[in-house]
């Protein structure tokens, strides 16, 4: 997991790099995926967290 520190601003480049390293290694609770771009042109990123695994009772 990638160290995130909390009492700094992160650019768009490093934020995009964490989120897709977070998403990586936690499939089953992350989804990452983009839902447009801004006006310079980046994608604007949405993370979905829930746990997809459901454990079903029989």
């Amino acid at each position: 997991m990638p160290a995130i520190a909390f009492n700094r601003y992160y650019r768009y480049d490093d934020l995009t790099q964490i989120l897709k390293a977070l998403a990586e290694e936690h499939p089953d609770l992350l989804r990452l995926e983009s839902i447009g771009k801004s006006h310079e042109g980046r994608e604007v990123w949405l993370v979905t967290a829930t746990k997809k695994a459901v454990n079903k009772k029989v």
